[in-house]
């Protein structure tokens, strides 16, 4: 039907299903990259947008006193649909470079040419877990075959691999950054010599994916939509630290948009903003503290769904704001799973919506605790009680005052977790945030003052499910049941956690203060119908016994 937005797929799909458009893909990626990187509508000014070079982009001043960074917003209600009119922006720049090369089709030029017309930016679903399967060799290929509209196979340099500058210039960048030039992965060294180990980037993901499908699968049972993007963004930040590691681009803001895996991460995000859109149709942005701000954003301003998102304009005017992109065929686009007129009705549609997230993304103790056999030939089932487990979790509160910009801390049991090994980590709950971003947390680290949280201060906040960890332990016999009297104690002697500030420095001491840690568990009943999402209990009870006297554990707010 004429007007209905084209399709954003998964990239796998893409690649498996849509070969003219896989093809158109890969074929203008590259040849977007390589436009001249002083054109403000080349890929190194859009991609430059998110981060450095700190520069303002088509006369998008910001406001004449603004948080620091660039334009783009983290810790901050807008982190959603900011990005939202950026991905538009770089589809909309690279769907040029697709419509050029399908214009040049010498074979079967009208299959070319529609293809090219219904192209829109792929999108790479990292919350699938163990049934997404591995990383395709696509991200991790230095070099990759594709067929032109000549109809010719050729080997071309991989534009999902790196990002190539040509040249870097040094003063866009600071430190190692401003000697590399092509983006790295997992490099050798820490300095700028350093090569991309891509098999790190495999690896990695390959360990995470049970933690990104819980943490999916957390962030969809929220139902108010501010909540639901603090979670989400979080979630988001997972994948920044497992593409590239703590020394790659992928992992700092400054630079991460300059990886080719960016825009498919993102689109992912948006992708899911989406679907919880067609979940829960009442709730959208509430005025929120900008936190610290960015480049037009004072700190601490009350933002709301009206601010113009910088710097994408709507017209000569004006910028677009949350309340004009809540619909993404403002832009021309749906995914998958948004898309109302294949039903006979809104409802019908929605009802699809909620049992496609309860059947894709529900927690992994859902499947465990419910299959005949585990992986090790034990069931589980004996540990449901009429259909009711205890699910235990992780609460983390931290002063956004005195937080370091960007960390992560690293939960696991007997210190065996590290960031760049998800095979051993309970989980990660993190922050990304522009360099410079916390003076508080700077003087703090100088020694100009100390302080612990208290319930005055404006606080970031987290949980993080670790069930499905301790049901590891149930199968391999280290552990007898998920009830309190048995995971209180384990989780008290076992249960350990590190934070990684920036730089890869890990923080200790009177650093923690800003922390608070604490275990907390509630029932949850699983309905007999895969297509229905787990009902979680009202009542929350606390553990403090389990972080008493650990370094950023439990204690009473000041």
């Amino acid at each position: 039907m004429p007007g209905r937005p084209h399709i954003r797929h998964e990239i796998r799909d893409l690649k498996d299903n849509y070969p003219d458009h896989w093809n158109l893909y890969i074929l203008a990626l590259r040849a977007f990259q390589q436009m001249d990187q002083s054109n403000p509508l080349s890929s190194y000014k859009i991609l430059g947008i998110h981060g450095k070079p700190y520069e303002i982009w088509q006369e998008a001043e910001g406001v004449a006193n603004p948080g620091p960074g660039s334009y783009c917003p983290h810790s901050n209600i807008m982190f959603a649909t900011w990005h939202r009119p950026y991905l538009a922006l770089f589809e909309q720049e690279l769907w040029k470079q697709v419509k050029a090369i399908a214009e040049e089709a010498l074979v079967d030029r009208k299959q070319w040419l529609a293809a090219a017309d219904s192209f829109r930016i792929p999108y790479f679903d990292s919350g699938l877990g163990i049934k997404g399967g591995e990383l395709p060799d696509f991200f991790t290929n230095p070099y990759i075959s594709v067929t032109g509209p000549d109809g010719v196979p050729n080997v071309i340099p991989n534009p999902l691999f790196q990002y190539e500058f040509h040249p870097v210039i040094p003063e866009d960048f600071n430190e190692k950054w401003a000697q590399m030039s092509t983006t790295v992965r997992y490099p050798t060294t820490k300095d700028s010599k350093g090569q991309s180990q891509p098999q790190f980037f495999r690896q990695n993901f390959f360990g995470a994916r049970r933690m990104f499908q819980n943490k999916a699968a957390e962030v969809f049972r929220l139902s108010n939509y501010n909540e639901f993007v603090t979670a989400l963004e979080e979630f988001h930040g997972w994948m920044h630290s497992t593409v590239g590691g703590a020394e790659g681009h992928f992992y700092p803001v400054e630079y991460s948009a300059f990886d080719p895996v960016f825009m498919l991460h993102h689109a992912h995000v948006d992708r899911y903003v989406a679907i919880f859109q067609a979940m829960h149709p009442e709730t959208w942005v509430e005025p929120a503290d900008s936190n610290g701000g960015n480049f037009w954003q004072p700190a601490h301003a009350t933002v709301d769904a009206t601010w113009g998102l910088q710097p994408f304009w709507k017209d000569d005017q004006s910028f677009y704001s949350s309340d004009d992109i809540r619909d993404t065929a403002v832009f021309g686009y749906a995914y998958p799973e948004t898309q109302p007129w294949n039903y006979m009705s809104e409802e019908d549609w929605r009802n699809a919506v909620r049992a496609y997230v309860a059947l894709t993304y529900s927690p992994t103790a859902r499947s465990t605790l419910t299959e005949s056999d585990t992986q090790g030939g034990t069931s589980l089932a004996h540990l449901l009680m009429d259909d009711t487990f205890v699910d235990w979790s992780i609460a983390i509160t931290a002063s956004t005052k005195y937080l370091p910009g960007t960390f992560h801390v690293v939960f696991s049991f007997d210190g065996q977790g590290s960031v760049d090994d998800g095979s051993s980590m309970v989980g990660q709950w993190m922050q990304l945030r522009p360099e410079g971003a916390n003076g508080a947390w700077k003087a703090k680290r100088e020694g100009r003052g100390t302080k612990r949280i208290n319930s005055l201060e404006r606080t970031k906040n987290g949980t993080l499910s670790v069930t499905s960890s301790l049901l590891d332990e149930v199968a391999a016999g280290r552990l007898e049941s998920l009830d309190e009297g048995v995971v209180v104690p384990f989780l008290k002697e076992h249960l350990t956690w590190s934070v990684i500030g920036e730089g890869g420095s890990q923080l200790g001491g009177d650093e923690l203060d800003v922390f608070v840690i604490e275990v907390i568990s509630t029932n949850v009943r699983i309905p007999k119908d895969p297509a229905q999402m787990l009902q979680y209990s009202d009542e929350v009870t606390a553990h403090p016994e389990v972080t008493e006297g650990k370094p950023g554990g439990s204690r009473p707010m000041l």
